[in-house]
């Protein structure tokens, strides 16, 4: 049983970063840190992330997958690198793996404001003189990009980016290798077999037929009559014909309708 275990274990850790057996954090950190022995044959892993790269790593997938105003973003990085409980050895460690990440691009001196070692972690380049913006004519910054870059608002919102340092971890290779994994292993007879398959089910407010009889909506018997006017029944059936699971409380209301 012992054998099984260590085996079943040796397979899931193999695999498991494929499947989200693992944390994001994990596999994100072995990407971000792990030189190009990381993983071995077989998915071997063999760097074992520490939890200040799960803390440097978590406030990376903030910064890229949105949702995380930079401002606040940037000020978890500083709580992380600015711990008093943590040895200045470790610090710098802390800021060498964030210089091997990414770094910010956005006004310089409000990030200097925020954390006096902002330069270790952001760009020199300002987006407001990059970009040319400048106050009114009055001096005010009110309503002006990067205004309140501190305190942002829907009236003067900011503009920022994350200038991504390590390819592996662009928004373009992300869940490439768990795809490479899936495409390389399904078999070139299963390959052989697919075939395109479309389903589309269209929902007009219009009945089949118009007032004179007519065509008037997409369907089978417009492409194969046009606009004209079914003779038989049974074009005038399937003409004007309506799914109920598709019109299912859009459509019960319409009384151009004949159920």
């Amino acid at each position: 049983m012992a054998i099984y275990d260590s085996r079943l274990a040796m397979i899931v850790e193999a695999i498991g970063r494929y499947y989200s057996i693992v944390s994001k954090e994990k596999f994100m950190s072995i990407l971000a840190f792990g030189d190009d022995n990381a993983i071995d044959d077989f998915g071997k892993v063999n760097l074992d992330p520490t939890p200040e790269m799960h803390k440097l790593i978590r406030t990376f997938t903030d910064a890229t997958e949105g949702g995380v105003v930079m401002s606040v973003n940037f000020q978890a990085l500083k709580d992380i690198l600015s711990d008093p409980s943590a040895t200045s050895e470790s610090k710098e460690e802390m800021k060498a793996m964030v210089q091997r990440l990414y770094r910010y691009v956005g006004e310089p001196t409000t990030f200097k404001a925020i954390w006096d070692d902002a330069d270790t972690v952001c760009s020199q380049i300002s987006v407001t003189d990059m970009c040319k913006i400048k106050p009114g004519t009055d001096g005010s910054k009110d309503g002006m990009i990067n205004g309140a870059f501190g305190s942002p608002s829907k009236f003067t919102p900011n503009l920022c980016a994350i200038e991504i340092l390590n390819p592996k971890l662009v928004p373009a290779a992300r869940d490439s290798g768990a795809a490479g994994l899936f495409m390389n292993c399904v078999p070139t007879l299963e390959f052989s077999r697919l075939q395109p398959y479309l389903d589309i089910t269209l929902v007009s407010p219009n009945s089949g037929l118009s007032d004179d009889g007519r065509i008037q909506t997409i369907g089978i018997m417009q492409h194969i009559l046009g606009q004209s006017q079914p003779q038989s029944d049974v074009d005038k059936d399937i003409a004007s014909a309506v799914d109920p699971t598709a019109v299912q409380g859009r459509l019960e209301s319409n009384p151009t309708y004949q159920w």
